[in-house]
């Protein structure tokens, strides 16, 4: 993936190699101007505070985290997942778009931010940033987990329940098993201010 910015720093003590990628780092700046209150500080502040969260019926064991103010869901993703999105990337800003300035309506739960950290040669870890749409919500009846795979997929039921139609799943296998890693070349990006007059247009860049 070309579209990012990446930091790498050294430890004094240690010299071991700290390495931080950001992908799409000017759309996801743009979106997060449009739809986060308090901008990018507040989104800062809110992931320097996370902890581990045991999220509920996922069969991949990926690693989830969740900000101590319970604004934004981690998930810790593999690298295929990463190239899947960078194949989607642009229809996913232009239908982010629509929803933000035209009013189209969107059940995505948005994105907003791709990263990738390596810490010498022996952790990698890869993970995307997700509004947690329980945030802003004080009551939920029920919730639903759509799932990209019917592989394995079983849910409990009370009587109640038993005649509810089943929750259609989407056709992607979730499953996949991980490709090797591949170097990825480094693209610096200047960041230009971002007014609410632009933003639209940096979305679709």
């Amino acid at each position: 993936i070309q579209d990012k910015i990446s930091n790498i720093f050294r430890d004094q003590e240690t010299n071991t190699k700290l390495e931080c990628h950001s992908y799409f780092p000017l759309q996801f700046e743009a979106l997060r101007r449009v739809y986060l209150r308090g901008g990018n500080r507040q989104y800062l502040e809110s992931l320097s505070r996370c902890a581990q969260w045991k999220a509920k019926g996922g069969k991949s064991g990926a690693l989830f985290l969740r900000t101590l103010d319970n604004r934004f869901v981690i998930k810790d993703v593999k690298d295929t997942e990463l190239r899947n999105f960078n194949t989607i990337a642009g229809e996913y800003f232009r239908h982010m778009k629509n929803a933000l300035f035209e009013d189209v309506p969107t059940i995505l739960a948005k994105i907003v931010g791709i990263y990738e950290i390596k810490v010498g040669s022996r952790y990698h870890f890869r993970f995307i940033v997700m509004e947690n749409l329980s945030f802003s919500c004080s009551h939920i009846s029920r919730a639903f987990d759509l799932k990209g795979s019917r592989t394995n997929r079983h849910s409990e039921v009370s009587s109640e329940e038993q005649n509810n139609e089943e929750v259609a799943l989407s056709h992607q296998d979730d499953d996949d098993d991980d490709d090797d890693d591949e170097d990825n070349s480094t693209k610096d990006i200047d960041m230009p201010s971002t007014s609410s007059s632009n933003v639209s247009s940096v979305l679709l860049d």
